[in-house]
């Protein structure tokens, strides 16, 4: 997993889990609004926790299944290059007298993708069907071919399985980043009715806050920002009007 991903699925985890506390926290507390029925944004919170919680599952599944694929991908690539590609590749340099006929018929480059190494390959099938004396007498067996194909046909079959599963873990990223907009917008109207709900109540006032910090990413002059607005003793001070 890419430093990027990782850092994505870590603020994504981070996200949830606050969000979860928020709702936990207004599901064990009788908070009430003077201005608002708490309600539609209470099952609005609880709704995102279930969804994200979904989606951060299928994440894990996809790009748990996507590694899996890439290693069967690579063990595959490695026969078709040790077995098959190598060899060719050393009696094409060889003297013509020990494969005749065969460097002019086919080459047999050194590539670094799968993209290249599957047109490579499938070119290898092609000469050694088109000119199988040439492959008979260099050696190789009658079937070198069909061996070769259906190793490249596999190798087709993982990079689309490995497509999809990919598809499918951007699919869920784009999912949980869509409902952490939806609970940071939730959060942030809460946080509107909630703080002045708890203003003569200290101590859940800063519980409160605490987990609406793991809810919303805050970075280091935000989070002191956001410090600053508690007096000493738990309550807010006035923000400037």
């Amino acid at each position: 997993m890419r430093v990027t991903d990782m850092t994505m699925a870590a603020n994504n985890k981070r996200a949830l889990q606050g969000f979860r506390l928020m709702s936990e926290f207004l599901e064990r507390h009788a908070v009430t609004s003077s201005v608002s029925d708490l309600k539609v944004s209470r099952e609005s919170l609880a709704e995102v926790v279930d969804r994200m919680a979904k989606l951060a599952e299928q994440r894990e599944r996809a790009a748990s299944d996507s590694r899996i694929e890439t290693q069967q991908l690579n063990e595959l690539r490695r026969t078709v290059e040790t077995k098959f590609l190598a060899p060719l590749r050393a009696l094409s340099r060889a003297d013509r007298a020990l494969a005749p006929g065969l460097v002019e018929v086919v080459r047999v480059p050194v590539v670094r993708s799968v993209v290249s190494q599957v047109a490579v390959t499938r070119g290898v099938v092609d000469a050694a069907r088109q000119h199988a004396a040439a492959f008979a007498r260099a050696g190789l067996a009658a079937d070198y071919a069909e061996q070769l194909n259906t190793l490249v046909e596999e190798i087709e079959r993982a990079l689309t399985r490995r497509g999809q599963r990919q598809a499918e873990v951007a699919g869920a990223v784009s999912g949980l980043k869509a409902e952490g907009k939806r609970g940071r917008a939730v959060v942030a109207l809460l946080e509107t009715l909630v703080r002045p709900a708890l203003a003569h109540h200290p101590a859940l006032l800063r519980e409160w806050q605490s987990v609406r910090r793991r809810a919303v990413w805050l970075n280091p002059a935000q989070q002191e920002a956001e410090l600053t607005r508690e007096a000493p003793g738990g309550e807010p001070h006035a923000r400037a009007a």
